[in-house]
């Protein structure tokens, strides 16, 4: 791979979507210290999950994307 995630995240937000559009990111961590949830954040990221994910971390995020109504 030529990119890590957040340098991948970054890429993502710099790329051009039909009808101005941009996907929500998602980045999975396994650290919960604070400059790791800035760094995922400031590289464009829109939430973020730590390790272990557990189903109810999920859904909050996903229902707030649902709230955007971009998820079906």
């Amino acid at each position: 791979p030529v990119l890590d995630g957040l340098g991948a995240a970054r890429a993502i937000r710099h790329m051009t979507f039909p009808n101005g559009s941009k996907p929500h990111l998602v980045a999975l961590t396994s650290s919960m210290a604070k400059e790791d949830q800035d760094m995922c954040l400031s590289s464009g990221v829109d939430a973020f999950l730590v390790k272990p994910v557990g189903f109810e971390r999920l859904a909050k995020i996903l229902s707030r994307f649902r709230a955007f109504g971009t998820i079906r």
